[in-house]
């Protein structure tokens, strides 16, 4: 949303946008993998995944002519204060979950989902919707940021890119450089405090 109307629209409208695109596509994904289980959730997910970043690929490449989109940067402090917006709503709808009959589904399929599902409850569709709620979240959020970053491109963000940062150790130069900058901080800091 922020590539599309990060130049007409406000922040805040740019960042319901995204939210809003975000949770229609999870209500439509999630109410097809989510009735999957164990290996084959695993693999349709990743794949669809792939597929979506290769046509975004493919549609920039031979219909738009471009790859990436150059978007206008917000201000550092918009942009703080929208996150910090972003976080106060996960937390109010949080809260507002837990105490609420989606809440009391969700804690019935986490004890056991086929006792829940006996019980009454449409396991899918309560999965589904907590899906979907996250996922406005978590594109309110993107939307935000991209004006930060002010340069996207699809080609940056792979299953490799996404994997290395968890798996990866790092080189002993980046440790010797991450422990110097370390013993900096702390004999500044234990200055500071005399």
């Amino acid at each position: 949303m922020s590539a599309l109307f990060s130049s007409s629209l406000p922040l805040p409208l740019v960042a319901i946008g995204g939210g809003a695109a975000s949770f229609i596509l999870a209500l439509l994904v999630g109410s097809l993998t989510l009735r999957l289980k164990g290996m084959y959730f695993t693999m349709f997910t990743f794949g669809l995944v792939e597929l979506v970043r290769n046509s975004v690929h493919w549609w920039e490449v031979n219909i738009t002519g471009t790859v990436g989109r150059i978007i206008l940067a917000a201000d550092n402090t918009a942009i703080f204060y929208s996150m910090v917006a972003i976080f106060v709503a996960v937390l109010v709808v949080s809260h507002w979950i837990t105490r609420s009959k989606l809440g009391l589904a969700l804690q019935a399929i986490g004890e056991s989902e086929e006792a829940a599902a006996h019980s009454g409850v449409n396991v899918t569709k309560v999965k589904t919707v907590t899906f979907a709620v996250s996922a406005f979240f978590m594109g309110a959020s993107g939307a935000t940021m991209s004006m930060r970053w002010t340069y996207i491109d699809p080609r940056r963000h792979s299953i490799s890119s996404s994997l290395s940062c968890p798996f990866s150790w790092p080189s002993s130069e980046e440790r010797d450089i991450s422990m110097h900058r370390l013993r900096e901080r702390r004999s500044s800091l234990s200055w500071k405090r005399c």
